[in-house]
């Protein structure tokens, strides 16, 4: 299903910031700089830098249904940003309504408004025929209809055509009309309309409204008047766009069609923070819908269609129904290593049919905010695992640490530290790769009861209990000229689709609280190794907006495969100046994943961040609520396709009754090469 919007997103501004090119400049370049002498490193000879040596023609806007990379930003087609909004990057939805033929049990069916008093809404021969005379009753669906991934909805009208043409007091202020309405409530308001988001109205006489809170956006009139009963159709498409401000909202095209003639009019955008979350809308949030009219002789309303699409939607997170938070309780974990608090989680899912669903995370016995000063936290590692995604309980768990020491900070309790120390253990990753067995990834300090850490990976079975026997494969002076990082953390794996090599993304912790993140090819023939010349920085902090202008870290990598290309999606935290934590999306493309042997480039969501601790899909809007690390895999479920399983780690305050940690339970329902 391809939907009507051409919506142009950024306004031409390419994703990544190079003013000038150089001696690579491309053909729309203006060339080589005038300062420069107008030849390839021909030095600024002091001379201040003066422009190029003819206009600039701009940079190539990506030709989203047209297989390449038109503006070469290292992504192609639908993985670009620039295609968010493009109908080619939108696939086919389910119906949500779809009433072909309009009757007594069809009206039944919806909530006919104002509830108070219920109106009688006519019918005839498949039409609605008549809506009140003397004020204004409406039909609407009683679920929401979810909107944030995109949706496409259409009415067919059957117009009174005025022979003395529109005449009324005033626009909008005709006593008939007919109308299709998304609006935010599920009764008549006090002014006696429904609250419209976005409507449109249809007069006698031929007078077309699109129309927001009242106020008219547009207005049309077709040059001729048919005969009485010549339909109108109506299609809306909604999608989601960045506005001038690089917000993420929804934009919706309208197509009227009558007798040969047709209009269109794109909206403006409508906030996704205004949609509703509301029984029907579980995956997405949403509006409702409705049919309004007032009059005998307004005109008829005949099929009416509502249905989702999939478009992307980096920004749209949803609980699950009945979400349920995971603290240590639910965990059943030892407050011996988690009394402190828990962070940094991963999930993963175990098999396609009845799945078996495994977290892991980090905790400690002390508290976790110390570590903002300068004493060490020890931190162990728990397991747990269930048949069941998003359960009350997980039944099965480690109890006590999965790996590490127990208790993992003795430095407040020096007679419980351990005789033969393993040292602080953290940020744990798991891939199953099938068969039972998986591939965990961590942070352990290179020294017990030092800070820094280095990187070890293991190799075993997803439901062994015993500890494991990892593999150091990096250590802060392995990387780059061996003092770019003080210390590595948040390991996470990439499949190739080679059994053999696998990308491993890690965060670079740098001075004052500055961090990167960086990737590496990992070669485990034999044994587990680093491949020379494939590490390299992938995101720092000069790469994303402010949100992450302290320091970006906390990579959560996920792999999606076409038969031409691979993409890499690449959740990440960022920390703001003043340290709080949100979390962005950057995409990789690229060609050959088992063969390339340089490091992904990534490309950040112009609308990061795309979670904020204040959003309210994070349910904190009477608490104060932290982000202490984050984990995504995708559905094991085929008829689930696309939809992301994650798990956030919150430290939550709740005013007057101390603070707790928690793992909370999120879902996306977006997949870039649908």
């Amino acid at each position: 299903m391809r939907w009507l919007l051409a919506l142009v997103m950024l306004g031409g501004c390419s994703l990544i910031n190079d003013p000038d090119w150089n001696e690579d400049a491309p053909p729309f370049d203006g060339g080589h700089d005038m300062g420069d002498g107008g030849v390839p490193d021909g030095g600024d000879m002091e001379i201040p830098d003066g422009g190029d040596m003819s206009p600039d023609m701009g940079r190539p806007s990506e030709l989203c249904g047209v297989e390449g990379d038109e503006d070469m930003d290292g992504l192609e087609d639908c993985a670009d940003f620039d295609c968010v909004d493009d109908p080619a990057c939108c696939g086919g939805g389910v119906p949500v309504f779809d009433v072909t033929s309009w009757n007594t049990t069809e009206i039944n069916r919806m909530l006919r408004l104002p509830s108070s008093t219920p109106p009688t809404i006519s019918t005839s021969d498949g039409q609605i025929t008549r809506f009140d005379p003397n004020r204004t009753a409406a039909a609407m669906f009683p679920e929401c209809m979810p909107l944030a991934l995109g949706a496409t909805m259409s009415v067919d009208f059957y117009p009174q055509p005025d022979q003395e043409g529109f005449n009324c007091g005033g626009a909008g202020q005709c006593d008939e009309f007919v109308q299709w309405v998304l609006a935010p409530a599920d009764d008549i308001g006090v002014a006696g309309e429904l609250l419209d988001e976005l409507s449109v109205r249809v007069y006698p006489g031929l007078r077309v409204e699109v129309r927001r809170t009242g106020t008219v956006l547009d207005s049309w009139r077709p040059e001729d008047a048919a005969a009485p009963g010549t339909l109108m159709t109506l299609l809306v498409e909604v999608g989601p766009a960045l506005d001038d401000a690089m917000v993420p909202v929804l934009r919706a095209s309208i197509r009227i069609g009558y007798s040969g003639e047709e209009h269109m009019f794109s909206t403006d955008a409508i906030r996704i923070s205004d949609l509703l979350d509301e029984p029907g809308c579980e995956e997405v949030p949403g509006l409702y819908m409705a049919l309004q009219g007032q009059g005998t002789n307004a005109g008829q309303i005949g099929v009416t269609f509502a249905g989702t699409l999939s478009c992307p939607n980096p920004a749209q997170f949803a609980p699950p129904t009945d979400a349920r938070p995971l603290t240590r309780v639910e965990l059943d974990w030892d407050t011996s290593f988690t009394f402190g608090g828990i962070e940094s989680p991963t999930i993963v899912s175990e098999g396609e049919t009845d799945p078996f669903w495994h977290v892991m995370a980090s905790g400690s016995n002390d508290q976790l905010e110390l570590e903002q000063g300068d004493f060490r936290v020890g931190h162990a590692i728990g397991h747990a695992s269930s048949s069941f995604w998003n359960q009350p309980t997980w039944p099965l768990s480690s109890e006590g640490a999965r790996y590490g020491d127990d208790p993992p900070s003795c430095a407040s309790m020096p007679l419980s530290c351990p005789s033969d120390p393993i040292g602080s253990v953290r940020d744990p990753f798991l891939l199953d790769i099938g068969e039972g067995n998986g591939i965990y990834a961590f942070a352990r300090e290179v020294v017990p009861f030092m800070r820094p850490h280095g990187l070890y990976v293991a190799v075993g079975a997803l439901n062994v209990t015993d500890g494991l026997t990892p593999t150091e494969v990096l250590r802060p002076g392995d990387v780059g000229d061996g003092s770019e990082c003080e210390s590595l953390r948040d390991p996470a794996l990439v499949p190739t689709g080679d059994d053999d090599h696998y990308w491993l993304f890690y965060t670079c912790e740098q001075a004052a609280g500055r961090s990167t993140i960086r990737a590496a090819r990992l070669d485990f023939f034999g044994s587990i190794s680093v491949e020379d010349d494939t590490d390299a920085e992938v995101l720092a902090p000069g790469d994303v907006q402010a949100f992450g202008a302290t320091a970006v870290r906390g990579p959560e990598p996920l792999v999606a495969t076409e038969a031409d290309r691979d993409v890499i999606r690449v959740w990440f935290i960022g920390l703001d100046r003043d340290f709080e934590a949100s979390i962005g999306v950057a995409i990789a493309d690229v060609k050959n994943l088992s063969t390339t042997t340089t490091a992904p480039e990534l490309t950040p969501y112009p609308a990061n961040p795309v979670l904020q601790p204040t959003d309210r899909s994070l349910d904190c809007a009477t608490r104060v609520c932290e982000i202490y690390g984050f984990a995504v895999t995708d559905s094991p479920d085929d008829t689930r396709a696309g939809l992301l399983r994650m798990l956030v780690a919150r430290r939550v305050q709740v005013p007057g009754a101390g603070r707790f940690f928690d793992l909370f339970p999120l879902e996306q329902a977006w997949d870039p090469l649908q």
